[in-house]
């Protein structure tokens, strides 16, 4: 309170077992959701924090930023990504193909 700094916390589903792609369908939007909190607020007042799956998606939506910001002549990298990031144990190798 004393910060007066506004919490958003996201819901997102779980995936199913033999899910086609639930990172393919919530990634977009979360990516859409921080550009525009991030054009709201200026990129100095967002943070973004992740625990496990959420940190995760927040490494995957700020690379979809990064990857849409490549393509726009006008976009720059320091203005397209959010300014902190925590990222608790997020999954950084997907593939998992190694023990």
């Amino acid at each position: 309170r004393e910060t007066g700094a506004t919490v958003l916390v996201p819901i997102y589903p779980l995936a199913p077992p033999k899910s086609t792609g639930t990172a393919t369908t919530l990634v977009p939007p979360m990516a859409d959701y921080l550009a525009m909190l991030i054009a709201q607020h200026g990129v100095d007042n967002v943070s973004l924090y992740g625990d496990s799956s959420g940190g995760s998606y927040a490494v995957l939506a700020v690379r979809e930023m990064l990857r849409r910001c490549k393509i726009d002549a006008h976009c720059e990298a320091s203005e397209a990504e959010p300014s902190r990031m925590v990222l608790i144990s997020p999954a950084l190798h997907l593939t998992l193909d190694s023990p």
